[in-house]
């Protein structure tokens, strides 16, 4: 199976787009830093264009084992993927509770900031919810970034069930049914109260919505050819000009919900559900280009960007709590610009160690349990076949 190491290095620069935006959004309460959205600057503000990015990659990579003609066993799939996932996401949240309880000072002011992580004390029931990962629980407690992780692991659980749809039908019927996925998931919210109404949250019918997004992922890996083809067979300026839409549509898509809230005066989730599809496009539109033209899948492969890829999990896990932590140490000794630039250096080498000493063996383990589990099922194969007489 081939590996995209563009995939992988998309993926770090979009995690360092988190990291950006989340040192914007702590400044949210200067004036001038809402101008950003305006400008060809707020690609360093797209956080939540970066998640979309996360689910849509996602799709594409856990998608590509099921066009192979290899056996899949569910078994093996949730245990690589919990392993994958859950393993150091678990051991990160508990480094975060550690932070927590070491800085947090209850209705500390932070002038000329806002802070809406942190805000309040913990409970057992949230710290709880947080380590089963899969349940709702409040996003801005211990580590704020995690709620995407929810979405993802839920994903994961039915993904192999939506792999039946991409795999069946044609795009056509997919893309419909991703579209539909995302109503629904509006609509529901519409009809039942949920705790948090939010799309950017663990809100559990908001899951259907993302599945969407998993569903572009994988339709994109399966069509792949077809389309890096087609790309092939178009002029430089074209191809260029793919790439340039993808980069309006993912950078400014995100902004589109707040510009028609202030010109029409209107507001809803619907809203923000539609311009996660207008991140989407942008997305497939970036993928496809990063895949066909040379000069930019060259960048991709760079060194540092690279390394980026390989760090992105990790990065986007640890930021916001170093983050926290050095705004509730350093708040009256350092000024803001100085603390995020600490916070960007520890986050660099905390992400490296992390992805060596945890997210590795997490993947070793994973594959080590997997593949003794496939060699024990062989050994009794081998055992009930001579025991009712087959071939030796």
């Amino acid at each position: 199976m081939k590996r995209y190491g563009e995939l992988d290095s998309l993926r770090g620069l979009a995690a360092l787009s988190v990291v950006f935006s989340h040192f914007i959004i702590i400044l949210s309460a200067v004036t001038w830093v809402d101008s950003f959205n305006y400008t060809p600057f707020r690609i360093f503000k797209a956080g939540h264009e970066a998640v979309i990015f996360f689910f849509v990659l996602s799709g594409f990579v856990l998608s590509l084992p099921f066009y192979s003609n290899k056996k899949f066993i569910y078994s093996t799939y949730i245990v690589k993927r919990i392993c994958r996932i859950y393993v150091p996401f678990l051991i990160i949240l508990l480094f975060s509770l550690l932070l927590y309880k070491l800085v947090y000072v209850p209705n500390l002011s932070f002038d000329g900031l806002q802070l809406e992580w942190w805000t309040e004390p913990l409970t057992f029931n949230t710290v709880l919810r947080e380590l089963l990962l899969v349940p709702e629980y409040m996003e801005t407690a211990i580590n704020p970034v995690i709620w995407s992780l929810t979405q993802e692991m839920r994903i994961s659980i039915v993904f192999p069930l939506v792999m039946i749809f991409i795999i069946r039908y044609g795009w056509k019927m997919n893309l419909a049914i991703a579209i539909g996925l995302s109503l629904f998931s509006y609509l529901g919210n519409l009809i039942f109260t949920m705790s948090n109404q939010n799309p950017i949250s663990t809100n559990y019918l908001y899951t259907l919505h993302y599945i969407g997004m998993f569903m572009i992922g994988a339709l994109l890996a399966k069509n792949r050819e077809s389309l890096l083809q087609r790309m092939s067979g178009l002029s430089r300026m074209i191809k260029l000009t793919v790439f340039a839409g993808g980069l309006l549509c993912y950078t400014y898509a995100g902004i589109s919900d707040t510009v028609v809230r202030k010109l029409l005066k209107i507001d809803g989730a619907w809203i923000s559900l539609a311009a996660d599809w207008g991140i989407t496009i942008g997305v497939v539109l970036l993928i496809l280009s990063s895949l066909s033209i040379n000069r930019l899948s060259r960048m991709l492969h760079i060194k540092p960007i690279a390394f980026l890829g390989k760090i992105s999990y990790s990065l986007y896990l640890l930021h916001a709590v170093i983050l926290l932590t050095f705004i509730y140490l350093l708040h009256n000794i350092m000024p803001i610009w100085a603390i995020e630039m600490i916070t960007l250096i520890t986050s660099l080498i905390g992400a490296y160690v992390s992805y060596r000493l945890l997210e590795l063996p997490s993947m070793k383990l994973g594959r080590d349990w997997t593949s003794r589990r496939s060699r024990h099922e062989d050994e009794q194969t081998k055992r009930r076949a001579l025991h009712m007489g087959g071939p030796m």
